[in-house]
């Protein structure tokens, strides 16, 4: 009787401990863990279309101030959305860009606007067109941009680094600081492309560390009822 109630404590005793530490674990791993999307840096691709630019009077692309910029956002859900998108984008002539904290945004000559609009993935938008008009009031104009710049680089909202993208872009083709040459009559794509951080459920793994503890206990119990009847 002594052995058996022996080697029940000792069970007792290891059932205890197992569950002790699946309830520390249930308890510490967090309902959500975020895993950072990659950090990549993508070539420009200007050289590729010398000949096209230079049927349209572009010889330094980089110092080129478009007539016209289209306004676009790109929002990334996934490793093939990103990888689709920049695909598509390598067909067109544009600036390098990197991806960084989710975050990039590259400059598009638009050679063929129809194409573009066309070959675009759905997971892409565009918001509009800015032009190049005369400034009236240039000193509010670069005290509101300076104020948009230092907030983008503060802010992680996705739809506020999205609003203020497009603000910025809008103020700085206002003000004429995205070239020191004369105007070149192209239209140019501002694409931004957001990648946000990655959520996942670790609703799984918790359930099934409950489940395990809620079946330790269940043991223990019946281990007590069987050494109580005896």
């Amino acid at each position: 009787m002594s052995i058996i109630s022996g080697r029940n404590m000792h069970k007792g005793s290891g059932l205890l401990l197992l569950g002790i530490v699946l309830m520390i674990s249930a308890a510490i791993i967090p309902p959500v863990s975020y895993k950072a999307p990659p950090e990549i840096f993508v070539q420009p691709t200007f050289e590729k279309f010398d000949e096209e630019l230079a049927e349209h009077n572009i010889t330094k692309p980089y110092k080129c101030l478009p007539l016209e910029t289209l306004v676009i956002t790109c929002r990334i859900r996934n490793d093939w959305e990103l990888n689709r998108t920049i695909a598509t984008l390598n067909k067109f002539p544009h600036s390098a860009m990197d991806l960084i904290d989710g975050y990039g945004k590259m400059d598009v000559i638009v050679l063929n606007e129809s194409l573009f609009y066309r070959m675009l993935p759905n997971s892409c938008r565009y918001w509009g067109k800015t032009r190049l008009k005369d400034i009236s009031d240039r000193e509010k104009l670069e005290a509101e941009l300076k104020a948009y710049l230092e907030l983008e680089n503060t802010i992680n909202s996705t739809p506020d680094k999205e609003f203020i993208h497009n603000r910025t872009v809008n103020l700085e083709y206002l003000l004429g600081l995205r070239s020191k040459e004369p105007t070149c009559n192209v239209t140019w794509a501002s694409v931004v492309i957001m990648y946000p951080v990655k959520k996942k459920s670790n609703a799984p793994i918790m359930a099934a560390l409950w489940l395990g503890v809620m079946l330790i206990g269940a043991t223990g119990l019946v281990m007590i009822w069987r050494e109580r009847r005896t």
